[in-house]
């Protein structure tokens, strides 16, 4: 039970239910806050759905609009670059002429009620649900898409091109193509996009721009897609001569590991708690979200994107807190939370209604399953490809988290090596990066198809020394 469906009824009745009191304290249920998902109605009632379970935009969108960038050329030519997260959505208008970004969004993909990560949305979309996952993430689409095309009045006439990086089950579920060949060995997806269509194809006839077209980016397989072909140009490994380890910190948990001459891919499933998915309090970057955390003497000090009230905690924040947590030894080295945290949680903030964010002990397991399975990828990656970790000249860590991320308190967690932590930068939202730069022609769509084609799959799912690993890696 993640607990994160929870609505507080202002007007009627919802009786409370057995799930009700595992997530709710009794002041907490005699306010009126209920899960969603356990809810039965039996009259008309009116309920608050808290701002973390709302689609939010923030400053972090990982690309920031160019300052000056906002008066508009008659001359121009606008687009929209757009990367589907499995647990969070980001898009930029870019000025395609001059290469500007005017402005960036973001917001919580809203398909995650089908569930948090890639094989429960393939399940569900398998069984009948195809067609409201897809209806699900047109409309995030267009309320983003609108949004900054509203901001910015005179683009939408001008806005022509769009370029959507995703991995591939999202391309399928947006395309609504089917995923019976995603969910089993042998995988056979119906498209790994690297194709352009027209904007209704994509969005259906309620896109808000009728004559643009959209390029979809090229994915390398069924669990590395697009998002990580754009990551690749991005970062340079295509280009370069020297060795470099590239990870993605989201819900697939892809890397990549290579040169300009090879390039070995892996994915690690690693859920959405690194990105907030699966945990009580956890967001994705929007106003409010705890991105930093310290802790000092067992208690926390926090900072919130837009320095917001506190709604929930996105991913630094949660690394932050957990490096924090093991290092003042508040959890031990299983990841068991100390007297008097284990049954409450360790409190992190209050919400604007005096609720208590904190982490959990529940939250802390699905963390540690996430830091484990990346880092056992990561290991079992160099391993397999038989690279040595001496000749790996730099780590990229991409993601939504932005440029923000510590790659030391990473490694105090177990997610990284601590011998590469030096040789780690963060890059932000790589797959975001990369649809801008298809936009701008700084990347055009045949190079980034012989990126996607240039890699050697390494399938970690049933390796014996990768669930080894696993194990090992799930303690601090």
């Amino acid at each position: 039970m993640c607990g994160k469906c929870r609505v507080r009824v202002v007007r009627g009745r919802l009786p409370v239910t057995p799930e009700d009191k595992r997530i709710f304290s009794e002041a907490q249920l005699a306010q009126g806050w209920r899960l969603a998902c356990k809810a039965v109605t039996r009259e008309a009632v009116e309920i608050v759905v808290p701002v973390q379970e709302q689609q939010g935009f923030s400053a972090l969108a990982a690309e920031a609009a160019d300052e000056g960038a906002l008066s508009l050329a008659a001359d121009h030519d606008y687009g929209l670059a757009v990367d589907i997260g499995t647990t969070t959505l980001a898009a930029a208008l870019v000025d395609c002429t001059d290469g500007k970004i005017l402005a960036t969004a973001t917001a919580v993909n809203s398909q995650r009620s089908f569930g948090a990560d890639v094989v429960s949305r393939i399940g569900a979309a398998c069984h009948g649900k195809g067609k409201a996952l897809q209806k699900a993430v047109r409309r995030d689409l267009t309320r983003l898409m609108k949004q900054l095309l509203k901001d910015h009045p005179g683009t939408a006439a001008r806005c022509r091109q769009m370029a959507i990086a995703a991995n591939t089950t999202m391309l399928h579920l947006l395309m609504g193509w089917p995923c019976d060949g995603l969910g089993d060995w042998p995988f056979h997806p119906v498209s790994l996009g690297g194709k352009t269509y027209r904007a209704q194809e994509v969005l259906g006839p309620q896109s808000p721009l009728a004559d643009a077209t959209v390029t979809l980016l090229p994915g390398m397989s069924t669990y590395v897609g697009a998002d990580i072909t754009a990551g690749i140009w991005q970062c340079g490994l295509a280009s370069s001569d020297d060795v470099s380890l590239f990870v993605d910190l989201g819900t697939n948990g892809e890397m990549v590991l290579g040169n300009k001459d090879q390039r070995f891919i892996a994915s690690a499933p690693a859920g959405p708690a690194l990105e907030g998915g699966k945990l009580t309090w956890g967001t994705g970057s929007v106003p409010g979200a705890i991105c930093g955390v310290r802790i000092e003497r067992g208690r926390a000090k926090v900072r919130t994107i837009d320095h917001a009230v506190p709604v929930g905690i996105c991913g630094t924040g949660i690394l932050e807190a957990m490096a924090g947590l093991v290092r003042e030894g508040l959890v031990d080295e299983t990841g068991k939370l100390v007297e008097p945290y284990f049954h409450k949680g360790f409190p992190l903030a209050s919400t604007l209604d005096y609720q208590r964010i904190t982490l959990s002990q529940q939250d802390i397991r699905e963390i540690q399953m996430a830091k484990s399975a990346i880092r056992a990828g990561i290991e079992s990656l160099i391993e397999r490809s038989g690279i040595s970790r001496q000749r790996v000249h730099q780590v990229f860590l991409a993601g939504g988290f932005g440029y923000y991320l510590d790659p030391q308190k990473a490694a105090v967690i177990g997610l990284l090596p601590a011998d590469l932590a030096e040789r780690t930068t963060a890059v932000g939202n790589t797959s975001l990066k990369g649809a801008i730069g298809l936009l701008t022609g700084a990347v055009t769509l045949e190079e980034l198809q012989a990126i996607a084609a240039g890699v050697e799959e390494i399938v970690l799912g049933n390796d014996e020394a990768f669930q080894r690993l696993y194990i090992d890696y799930l303690n601090f």
